[in-house]
């Protein structure tokens, strides 16, 4: 729930800042929520082999997805060889999703329409693999998996999900006696974690305005 919070945060700042119509960030945060509940409700009555099983799938997408965006910026960058339909394609996404306030880095969905929902899948990847070490133990290569995913999430710079990742580091191994150090930690990050929503909001906002 406090993952799922920081999407419905997202849409309340951008609905603050920006002269938008409300049902569109509003209804991605309702979509965002439904994300989550359907793929891990589902797994709260399955068998353990078949968790395991489902769980190993979602990080090897993951991972199969990554290999090909970095296919995507080769080709972008003329390194490598596409077809023309998917060159075009890939050309269109990286031009219409790349730029940041930070300037133009270079990032597009690979086999999905968007970074915004390549960033929830990813996140969805490190959440998985964190239950795969409670069900089957600590691995060298889940922690590069998580390194890898956990740095992926920052790169793609979503408004919300970057915020929703901190959140998750912060609360998932949350007890009593932690709670208190924990939860000050937050509220010092919380004005960073805000103003970094609406640089990402009113720079996409920009770039919107330039591409219409």
């Amino acid at each position: 729930m406090l993952i799922v919070s920081t999407y419905f945060l997202s849409a309340f700042i951008s609905l603050i800042n920006l002269y938008v119509d409300p049902y569109y960030p509003i209804s991605e945060s309702f979509r965002q929520f439904l994300n989550y509940f359907i793929i891990f409700f589902i797994f709260l009555f399955l068998r353990s082999e078949y968790l395991i099983f489902s769980l190993k799938f979602i990080v090897f997408y993951g991972l199969f997805n990554f290999l090909f965006v970095v296919y995507g910026i080769l080709v972008y960058f003329q390194i490598l060889e596409a077809p023309n339909f998917l060159s075009d394609t890939i050309i269109k996404s990286i031009n219409n999703q790349s730029w940041t306030a930070f300037g133009f880095i270079p990032k597009w969905g690979g086999f999905f329409p968007e970074t915004q929902i390549l960033s929830t899948y990813y996140l969805i990847c490190y959440i998985s693999i964190d239950l795969l070490e409670t069900k089957i133990g600590k691995r060298k290569v889940y922690t590069l998996y998580k390194y890898l995913f956990g740095m992926l999430i920052i790169l793609l710079m979503s408004k919300s999900t970057t915020p929703a990742f901190l959140f998750y580091l912060f609360f998932k191994k949350l007890n009593i006696n932690s709670f208190k150090r924990r939860f000050v930690y937050f509220l010092l990050t919380l004005p960073i974690i805000i103003s970094y929503i609406i640089i990402t909001i009113k720079m996409r906002y920009i770039v919107y305005l330039i591409i219409v």
